[in-house]
């Protein structure tokens, strides 16, 4: 996985802790360890997957300067609507699709509705 997404072990360990955080994922130490998933693939959405892995997500939508102070638009701007019903829409699809879907149906584009 590393090498197929050029991620460095760093990078895999925090997503990998989040996993495990979440319930997602177990782990074992020593000889025999490893990391298993934690549910049956039919039960875990791509959306959970996001969720977990994906800390600010939320932060898309809150146009917010890095200075901390409230936006001099936010009375007037609709953008931030827009911006939050497309972060909905993008999690309810990837919430219609199971990590088994992925697996079984690699290469086709199968989403549930």
């Amino acid at each position: 996985m590393v090498k197929l997404e050029k991620l460095s072990d760093r990078a895999l360990s925090k997503i990998v802790c989040r996993l495990a955080r979440n319930g997602m994922v177990s782990s074992r130490r020593g000889r025999t360890g490893g990391l298993e998933l934690a549910h049956p693939t039919n039960k875990i959405t791509l959306g959970d997957i996001v969720r977990f892995t994906e800390a600010d997500m939320d932060e898309l939508v809150t146009c917010e300067p890095d200075n901390g102070k409230a936006c001099v638009l936010s009375d007037a701007c609709r953008l931030r609507g827009i911006l939050a019903q497309s972060l909905n829409a993008f999690m309810s699809v990837l919430d219609g699709v199971t990590l088994h879907d992925v697996i079984m149906e690699s290469g086709q584009r199968h989403i549930h509705r």
